[in-house]
């Protein structure tokens, strides 16, 4: 997501919020080096949801993901209570 639409037709502006949606099939160890591409490409907002455990994790450029029951963007622009989600 971003905030405005950049202007290159191959987006090299970091997005402002990535969110990436877990699969029964997904693997923590693939989605680890996607989430730290993003990260790497300078994005501050990545979120995770696991709909099979039902929860959301934030992960950080300290390549540490941590779980939340509402979540936020580092700026705080963007909230979401998980209750609504599931």
């Amino acid at each position: 997501m971003y905030l405005t639409e950049p202007e290159e037709q191959v987006f090299i502006t970091p997005p402002y919020l990535v969110i990436e949606i877990m699969s029964p099939e997904d693997r923590w160890s693939r989605m680890m080096r996607k989430l730290q591409d993003y990260v790497a490409m300078g994005c501050e907002n990545v979120w995770i949801f696991d709909p099979a455990e039902r929860c959301c994790y934030r992960y950080e450029a300290a390549a540490s993901i941590e779980q939340h029951e509402e979540i936020s963007t580092a700026d705080g622009r963007l909230q979401i209570l998980l209750s609504d989600v599931w």
